[in-house]
C-alpha cells in the first residue's frame, strides 16, 4: 500500500510518521520516503481509516492511499 503524506519536511517528520505506522497492529513493514512524501506499508488488517488516524496523530495529512493490504 502506498500513502501520500502532506507536511513532512525533515528527517524528524519521517521518523515520527514511521514510528506511528509501525505501532499499528498488523503492520509488517514501513518505508517512509521524505523526498517523495510517501510511505510504503505492508501488513494485514490495515483499514485506511486507521492509517489516516495514525498519520493525523503524528501531525500530518494523508493526501492519497493506493493499493490494498498485503500479507
Amino acid at each position: 500500500m502506498k500513502i501520500w503524506i502532506d507536511g513532512m519536511t525533515c528527517e524528524h517528520c519521517r521518523k515520527r510518521v514511521e514510528r506511528q505506522l509501525r505501532d499499528l497492529e498488523g503492520v509488517r513493514n514501513v518505508l517512509v520516503d521524505l523526498d517523495a512524501g510517501t510511505a510504503l506499508l505492508s501488513g494485514v488488517g490495515l483499514p485506511p481509516d486507521r492509517i489516516i488516524d495514525a498519520i493525523k496523530q503524528a501531525g500530518y495529512e494523508v493526501n492519497k492511499i493506493e493499493g490494498e493490504e498485503t500479507d
